[in-house]
């Protein structure tokens, strides 16, 4: 059973996901994305959250909020042998890309 992640940009296991935290930085981002590089054709937020739109383009301050999103996971696991991250998550080159 997996889940889309919008702001982990990927599909993951349901326990992987931390929603609320996910949920709430999309919602303060206001971000706006677009099927195409030009910016000329907006998907609805409803659409692109369904997980089935790919690829998909933003501007470049949902990257800052997708790599928070990341490292808060990474620090809220530490310590906690029950918190499960996807694979993404503890990617040591995804984090030195962030």
């Amino acid at each position: 059973g997996c889940v889309f992640d919008i702001m982990a940009t990927d599909w993951v296991r349901a326990e992987c996901k931390h929603k609320e935290l996910s949920d709430v930085l999309f919602a303060e981002g206001n971000w706006t994305f677009y099927r195409d590089p030009e910016a000329t054709q907006v998907i609805p937020h409803e659409e692109l959250l369904t997980g089935r739109v790919s690829p998909y383009y933003t501007e470049g301050a949902y990257h800052f909020s997708h790599c928070s999103y990341l490292w808060h996971k990474q620090v809220r696991a530490m310590g906690k042998k029950q918190m499960l991250l996807d694979s993404k998550s503890r990617n040591w080159d995804h984090s030195l890309h962030c």
